[in-house]
C-alpha cells in the first residue's frame, strides 16, 4: 500500500510539475508578445534614464514653503499647480 501511495503521489507531483511549466512559458510567452506589440526595448530604456531624470526635474512643480498655501493664481503655491485648496 505504500509503494502505491507513493507511485501516487509520483505521479502528480509530476503532473502538477509539468502544469506549472507550460503555464510559466505561457505566460513568457504572453509577456514577451505583449513587449513585441508595444515595441518595447531595453536598450532605449538603458540610454534614456539619463533623460529620464531630466524629464523628472522639469516636470516638478517648484513649491515655496512661504507661498505654499497661497491662492490659485500664485505661482510656487499648491492651488496653482492643480490641487485646489482654496
Amino acid at each position: 500500500m505504500n509503494t502505491d501511495f507513493a507511485h501516487y503521489y509520483q505521479r502528480i507531483r509530476s503532473k502538477q510539475k509539468r502544469e506549472a511549466l507550460l503555464w510559466s512559458l505561457g505566460l513568457v510567452v504572453l509577456y514577451l508578445g505583449a513587449g513585441n506589440l508595444a515595441e518595447f526595448n531595453l536598450h532605449t530604456v538603458w540610454v534614456s534614464i539619463p533623460h529620464f531624470f531630466d524629464y523628472l526635474a522639469e516636470t516638478v512643480p517648484t513649491l515655496h514653503w512661504n507661498l505654499l498655501f497661497a491662492d490659485g493664481r500664485t505661482e510656487g503655491s499648491l492651488a496653482y499647480w492643480g490641487y485646489r485648496l482654496n
